[in-house]
């Protein structure tokens, strides 16, 4: 029993890890979207004003 406990609580905190990762990566994602965005605008801003 002692060792189902421990499997059982090792599993819980790998789930909460993975969750804690998942959630980490997508904020990231998000922030490169938003700077790549900013750096898309400036390139034809950029390509605009060389006209």
């Amino acid at each position: 029993m002692e060792a189902n406990t421990i499997s059982s609580r090792r599993n819980r905190f790998q789930l909460k890890k993975l969750e804690i990762l998942k959630i980490w990566r997508d904020n990231l994602e998000r922030r490169l979207a938003s700077i790549q965005a900013n750096i898309d605008t400036l390139e034809v801003q950029i390509k605009r004003n060389s006209k």
